[in-house]
């Protein structure tokens, strides 16, 4: 089994750090929604 981190530094609005562990590829997918959201709110 493989992992997928994917660590954003968003400090602003008080949000703090993003850390996301994925176990499979596919999991993206479901993520991609909350880093866009996340990202798209700065």
């Amino acid at each position: 089994m493989s992992l997928i981190v994917v660590r954003l530094n968003l400090g602003h609005f008080g949000t703090g750090d993003l850390k996301i562990t994925l176990s499979k590829a596919e999991d993206l997918e479901k993520a991609k929604f909350l880093l866009e959201l996340s990202c798209g709110a700065s």
